[in-house]
């Protein structure tokens, strides 16, 4: 079934107003609470044709019945267990009834099993091993639901699961994902599987690039095969960031590791467009990679280290948005290297395509960095050219920031825990929080990592106009 297609131009109007006076306090609700999410990694973009947060995540627990005959267990019915019991190693536990049993080693088959003792018919759950998959979760938080009408599957044992022409293989892929304003599709390149050992795509990280077409319901997958992607090695394809240029109509890649990290350019279309040549392209759909200065003039293309720290944008883990109504990309948060060691920060940089050039927002005074876990800073570009980031540990948190780009100034907003806000600690060893705009209702999607898994809601004040159309994505704005 085809989605109605929407506007490409993208308004946004929140009661007649830009976004500046609407987002003045945020109040946390946690929507849902013990998703079984092994693990926990989990990456979040809004998906506005679909209403919608699309959420790539590690499955949840794997539950059904099965019948037991002392310690010979038999499958009877249940979600993905047809496939996932078949993968489970040997000696794995399972938890059948609530108790928790031992397979005997080598027993496994795709319908039965052999336990070290005996077990009562009933349900069993299975929960996954790894920390990678392919699996699209559609999250509508109007009636707070999951759907799994995306694509995808959960490896309970963290085998390479291989790329085909229709489905990525699974992978946990960061930042690397991106809405196309254009097309209405989610794109998706590289990320890490460390049971991959290759050959292309195949690699760790992969080598690889996904469409997924959010017009078909269900959404459909499609590989793209460019002749190139981020080198010299391949291992920079991971931990970066991916974002869709709508001025242009290009993907940019941006990040990990030291070496190369970009940016690379991908331009879309059969042939260059003036304004994708002047941005660097002399081919399109291939990546190719380009030369960009930063402060001082520093080429931010070579080695990162102690001579260029603090005059390129972070290449650990940051978060990258185009901002279509400054017409530039936006670069958040992530670790700076400075030769020795990553350094997390909260620094904000805009990359011009036409100069290539990165500038670095100067801000009389930033919020703390992240302490613990990946560098990934919770974030999202807002209406009005800003970005939203919540510090989830560390001095004075959890607590709601936004940075005005037009004025170059954070600001602490009200952040109501309603009774709790989501930071490290809560709800289990959480150390880790992702982060999407809910545009067409003025909300921040989250998902606490790490430990429980619970999807959080974090309401900003005021609400939208229903006049709010169009297409806005991984921080895409109009």
């Amino acid at each position: 079934m085809k989605i109605l297609a929407l506007s490409l131009a993208l308004s946004v109007q929140l009661n007649g107003q830009t976004g500046q006076n609407q987002q003045q306090k945020v109040t946390w609700t946690k929507a849902q609470s013990g998703l079984a999410m092994a693990n926990g990694y989990n990456y979040n973009r809004y998906a506005p044709s679909l209403r919608k947060t699309i959420f790539h995540a590690l499955g949840p627990v794997h539950t059904g019945t099965v019948t037991c005959i002392g310690a010979s267990v038999s499958w009877a019915s249940g979600d993905l267990f047809a496939v996932s019991w078949g993968a489970l190693p040997a000696a794995t536990g399972i938890v059948i009834n609530g108790v928790s049993k031992t397979i005997v080693a080598g027993t496994v088959t795709s319908t039965a099993m052999t336990l070290t003792t005996s077990c009562t018919s009933g349900t069993y759950t299975a929960t996954p091993g790894a920390i990678y998959s392919n699996h699209i979760y559609l999250y509508d938080s109007q009636p707070n639901t999951f759907s799994t009408n995306g694509p995808g599957s959960d490896d309970i044992n963290g085998n390479c699961s291989l790329d085909t022409p229709t489905q990525p293989g699974q992978r946990h892929p960061t930042q690397q994902s991106t809405i196309d304003t254009i097309r209405n599709y989610y794109w998706l390149g590289g990320g890490v599987n460390s049971q991959c050992v290759g050959p292309r795509p195949d690699t760790n990280p992969h080598q690889d690039l996904y469409y997924m077409d959010l017009n078909v319901d269900p959404p459909a997958w499609t590989q793209v095969t460019p002749a190139h992607f981020p080198t010299p090695s391949g291992t920079n394809f991971e931990d970066g960031t991916l974002w869709h240029d709508s001025a242009i109509d290009a993907l940019f890649y941006w990040g990990s590791p030291t070496a190369h990290p970009g940016p690379w350019i991908y331009c879309l279309g059969a042939s260059p467009t003036p304004a994708q040549t002047a941005a660097g392209c002399t081919v399109n759909n291939d990546f190719l990679e380009l030369t960009a200065t930063g402060t001082s003039g520093q080429n931010c293309s070579t080695a990162q280290g102690s001579s260029n720290a603090t005059k390129c944008p972070s290449v650990s883990h940051p978060s990258g948005y185009f901002d279509a109504t400054l017409g530039k990309a936006v670069i958040f948060g992530g670790a700076q290297y400075n030769g020795s060691s990553y350094v997390p920060k909260t620094e904000v940089w805009l990359y011009d395509a036409a100069a290539k050039t990165f500038t670095l927002q100067v801000a009389a005074s930033s919020p703390p960095a992240q302490v613990a876990g990946p560098s990934i800073m919770p974030s999202a570009l807002l209406p009005g050219s800003r970005i939203y980031y919540h510090q989830y540990d560390g001095v004075g948190a959890p607590s709601d920031w936004i940075f005005d780009i037009a004025s170059a100034t954070w600001t602490q907003v009200t952040s109501v825990c309603s009774p709790t806000c989501p930071a490290a600690g809560t709800d289990g060893a959480a150390w880790s929080i992702s982060t999407a705009y809910d545009a067409s209702r003025n909300r921040i999607v989250g998902f606490s990592q790490q430990g429980a898994g619970n999807v959080w809601i974090g309401q900003f004040s005021g609400t939208p106009s229903p006049l709010f159309t169009g297409i806005a994505g991984s921080g895409v704005l109009r």
